[in-house]
């Protein structure tokens, strides 16, 4: 082959590369917005405020522009420190972005323009989700006390790359409040709904155009643990008429990866050799998918969307979240086993706030089956769970099966997600001291959080974790050991910890004995689950705790009466104990149930309160009389 020839074979797989990168280009040459905020200079707001809040969206066809321009206003440092840089967010594979102006307006009125040589590129967080994200920061020059910062960038979106509908969302109401606010949509060459539901924007709709407006915007209250798209409010704008076109669209590039499936016939009768029952080959199956299939984030060109071929990713031995289902899938289909993927929003809980139909609310795949009448959402990228479980960060995420007809819901949560058994034994001693042999049982969720902070630690590691969890919850002492650690291949669906301490003396054992224990693990489990919050419903992940502790005096004391019993109920959960006496044993079982749930801002008190004599009540006290009493 010639040299000319490879030189323009070379230059045109170059040049597909590069338009299939975004490009990020600063003119940095506009002052529209430096003249806006110099008008305002001698009228500063009271507090951190976005002055100006512009969003305007030009669609025609499959290309989207949108030019973003932006005024803060910072009262004090902690303003600035808080908010002083900017970001600028857009797809690594599917983005142009152009930055048209980044500066500082002093309180004096003079202008400190962005130098691009100190702008700073990072990816976003996108282990386990289907996307490209990336992210510009910007710190903004020169600001100070009473100063005003101006941003104004235009990105454009070939959707053809996106390998999906076009949707588009312009909040209105930040993390501060908004002087102006404003939004404009113009489209053609496509159909598109474009909706308000944000009660504080006036808008006109014509033809082909939606424009909104608002002033003085409030920032959203909103708690800690509520996921801010589940509650900001705005323009929702999407070319998706319903649901069942983006089940259609999205199944038939999930489909694409069975085109090619060569190699699936061996490795499946290799994972199933021997295994009759289908509980044993559905476990063989997600293993080896979970286990042996490495986590590589692939949502590039062409794949942003589509699976890679069975045939390549079990050639590779590598995929995302989507190329794993879709193995995960072709095996089960193989095993005769109802099969069928799940789109999941792992950012949203709320299924009102997905008025308009798209497939880019979601940034996740997993895969559901059916067994026995019952069904299974089985994350493959999660190494450390049971199948029979669902991983806790999918749980109460918004979702949408490709099966026709589907609608967006929850992922059904656990009743009781954090489960766990301590059984412990304490023996007295003929000094007054104890020994303490503890075996904490974690299962399902808990079982994989456990076993997610002890993958990658080496024996001292999880040894010194382990050792420092416990001093943590129950005793800061030194004599603490583990009997063992645990083992984490020994199955998924439970994780034991074995713990023995030595408490040095603390009772006279010619003397009455008069002591308390305390359920040291149930109580750190409830001091998270305070109600705090002031402007949300609180969802309780449920609880589920058993607590076995036997108590021997070895004949140095007779124990004179068993601990009090309890049973309590309430709407919120039930606490239980119940104890008996057998020789020089003392036998006390406590438990406690909070099922999942939904606790209302009117209901906060009642279960605070709940929480509370649950609290108050997980001291017990104990009472025996010397064997061999102090002579007077």
């Amino acid at each position: 082959m010639n040299s000319k020839l490879m030189a323009l074979i070379w230059a045109v797989v170059v040049a597909c590369c590069v338009q299939a990168q975004a490009s990020i280009r600063y003119s940095l040459d506009n002052d529209e917005l430096i003249q806006y905020a110099l008008e305002h200079i001698n009228d500063p707001p009271d507090e951190l405020t976005i002055v100006l809040h512009r969003k305007r969206f030009d669609i025609d066809g499959s290309i989207v522009k949108r030019r973003v321009q932006v005024i803060w206003y910072y009262p004090d440092n902690d303003s600035i420190e808080d908010y002083g840089t900017e970001q600028i967010h857009y797809s690594g594979y599917a983005d142009d972005v152009e930055v048209l102006a980044v500066a500082t307006v002093r309180p004096d009125g003079t202008v400190k323009r962005f130098n691009p040589d100190f702008a700073q590129l990072s990816d976003t967080d996108n282990y386990n989700a289907f996307n490209d994200n990336k992210v510009i920061n910007l710190p903004v020059p020169g600001l100070r006390t009473g100063s005003y910062s101006v941003l104004d960038y235009v990105i454009t979106t070939d959707n053809r790359r996106q390998e999906s509908d076009i949707f588009e969302t312009a909040w209105a109401g930040f993390s501060a409040p908004t002087q102006r606010h404003e939004v404009s949509v113009h489209w053609q060459n496509i159909d598109l709904k474009v909706l308000n539901t944000h009660p504080d924007l006036s808008c006109v709709s014509k033809q082909r155009s939606f424009v909104c407006q608002g002033d003085n915007i409030a920032a959203p209250k909103i708690d800690r643990q509520t996921l801010w798209r589940d509650k900001w409010q705005g323009v929702y704008i999407a070319s998706m008429s319903d649901w069942q076109p983006v089940v259609e669209s999205m199944s038939e590039a999930f489909d694409k990866a069975f085109i090619d499936q060569t190699g699936l016939e061996p490795v499946y009768q290799t994972l199933t050799a021997g295994l009759t029952s289908q509980e044993e080959i559905v476990s063989a199956l997600y293993r080896f998918v979970a286990d042996d299939i490495r986590y590589v984030s692939l949502s590039n060109a062409g794949n942003t969307h589509t699976p890679h071929s069975i045939e390549s990713i079990i050639d590779n031995r590598y995929g995302d979240c989507k190329d794993k289902s879709a193995l995960l899938q072709a095996l089960m289909d193989r095993a005769g086993i109802e099969a069928y993927p799940r789109l999941v929003a792992t950012n949203r809980s709320n299924i009102a706030q997905m008025p308009l139909a798209s497939a880019n609310y979601f940034n996740h795949m997993v895969l559901c089956i059916k067994l026995d009448g019952q069904e299974y959402c089985l994350d493959a990228t999660d190494k450390t769970i049971d199948w029979q479980y669902t991983s806790s960060w999918i749980q109460n995420r918004a979702s949408l099966a490709l099966v026709d007809g589907a609608q967006p819901m929850p992922i059904s949560p656990a009743q009781y997600r954090w489960q766990m058994d301590v059984m412990t034994q304490l023996d007295f001693n003929e000094q007054g001291g104890q020994t303490e042999k503890q075996i904490r049982t974690y299962y399902g969720e808990y079982a994989a959080y456990m076993r997610s902070k002890l993958t990658g630690l080496d024996e001292e590691e999880s040894n010194d974790y382990l050792l420092e969890q416990y001093r943590d919850v129950v005793s800061d002492i030194e004599q603490i050991e583990l009997d063992q650690l645990p083992d984490l291949d020994a199955g998924y669906q439970e994780l034991k910890v074995h713990t023995q301490a030595q408490f040095d003396p603390f009772a006279n054992t010619d003397k009455l004995l008069a002591y308390a224990e305390d359920e040291s693990w149930l109580r750190n489990e409830l001091n998270s689950y305070e109600n705090n919050n002031k402007y949300d419903e609180l969802w309780i992940a449920g609880v589920k705790q058993r607590s076995f502790v036997q108590i021997d005096t070895q004949d140095i004391w007779q124990l004179s009466k068993p601990v009090a019993s309890i049973n309590f109920t309430s709407q919120f959960g039930d606490f239980t104990r119940s104890s008996h006496i057998l020789g020089d044993q003392l036998y006390i079982i406590t438990n406690l149930q909070i099922p999942h749930q939904q606790v209302s801002l009117e209901q906060a008190d009642q279960f605070n309160q709940f929480l509370d004599i649950v609290l108050d009540h997980l001291r017990f006290h104990i009472e025996a009389l010397p064997t061999h009493p102090a002579a007077d």
